[in-house]
């Protein structure tokens, strides 16, 4: 296993999201080359990783080989590419190869058929937010944010993504602005509902069975919301504007935390907040209990590997993927891990 995907390993796993979703992320970003014919995986393959410990690399080599068969096919990414439907190229924006130019080159195709896709909007800022996406992007101007901004004026996460946005471009005013306007809010929709049923809708169009594109969908969200943009914003002090941005960015944190129905939001919302308590002094006792707090929050799906992979039925994991945006990853989890466990009792 490469240097690359070992590392990307570090960086996912600490959101304590499912494994079917770190272990899509690096099959998307090319960390193996699946040579099994079976185009998908059985349940109880599926079953199988999400309650078994991954300790080294080859059983995380061998669980990619396996989660390489959830992914569109190279032909499926390219009818989607080739269409005119925006949905299709949200897709594969979100499911091509990381290095596949078909994946920005689709957020530009998007963009030119709909200025008023709050989806297509969204995912336009976040990839905006990194110098070197505007380098080669055409749609990396303020009108991208003061669009999203228009589409859901209401959504804290507008003015967050946009906030992101301002500061990366050195326009920190703006994005105290934004988060301090964002802060007064309370509605939260980072769209993970929105992007799962899109992700479900069109795998199961291509004939995946369900609990194939549910595992598909769900591993696509390390690919929505990136959060690089935010960290930097809430990292630096060097200014007294800088400081008050790292003040907001602890609103921000808490907010999200607080409102955000996944695993991965609310870890991302717990780190936010320590990466800008750490520029303030005498706040140790805070980053402290903060830390604890994700530890507490990565557990969450520890109880899976006690009770054995058969006691999961399909409908269980159904219901855990709809609940997650009903009540939330961890109260989802705790109802899975609950059934199973009445199944293997009796």
């Amino acid at each position: 296993m490469s240097a690359t995907c070992r590392q990307l390993i570090k960086k996912r796993v600490q959101p304590a999201s499912p494994k079917l979703a770190l272990l899509v992320t690096l099959v998307v970003s090319g960390c193996t080359n699946s040579t099994v014919d079976s185009r998908f995986p059985t349940f109880e393959e599926l079953a199988q990783i999400e309650s078994s410990p991954l300790d080294d690399d080859i059983e995380i080599e061998k669980s990619m080989e396996l989660q390489s068969r959830l992914l569109f096919s190279s032909a499926e990414i390219e009818e989607m590419y080739q269409s005119s439907d925006v949905d299709s190229l949200i897709v594969v924006y979100l499911k091509a190869q990381y290095d596949d130019p078909r994946a920005v080159a689709s957020l530009e195709k998007a963009r030119s058929h709909t200025t008023s896709d709050r989806l297509v909007s969204l995912l336009t800022v976040d990839h905006c937010s990194y110098p070197v996406n505007r380098e080669s992007y055409n749609y990396c101007d303020r009108d991208a944010f003061e669009a999203l901004l228009t589409l859901d004026p209401d959504n804290m996460v507008s003015y967050y993504i946009a906030a992101g946005y301002s500061h990366s471009i050195g326009d920190y005013h703006s994005a105290l602005h934004l988060l301090r306007r964002g802060n007064q809010l309370d509605k939260y929709d980072s769209y993970g509902a929105d992007f799962f049923a899109l992700l479900v809708k069109r795998a199961k169009a291509f004939g995946f069975p369900t609990y194939v594109a549910n595992a598909n969908a769900f591993g696509s969200f390390f690919n929505v919301m990136t959060t690089q943009p935010w960290f930097d914003m809430c990292g630096s002090e060097i200014s007294e504007s800088r400081r008050e941005i790292s003040s907001e960015c602890v609103r921000m944190g808490k907010n999200i935390e607080e409102h955000s129905k996944t695993i991965l939001e609310k870890s991302l919302a717990i780190g936010l907040q320590i990466r800008a308590l750490e520029t303030q002094k005498g706040r140790d006792d805070e980053v402290s209990a903060l830390h604890e707090r994700r530890g507490n929050l990565q557990e969450a799906s520890s109880g899976l590997s006690d009770i054995p992979s058969e006691f999961y039925t399909q409908e269980m994991w159904e219901r855990f993927y709809a609940e997650v945006f009903e009540i939330g990853e961890v109260a989802a989890f705790e109802n899975l891990i609950d059934r199973a466990s009445r199944g293997s009792s009796m």
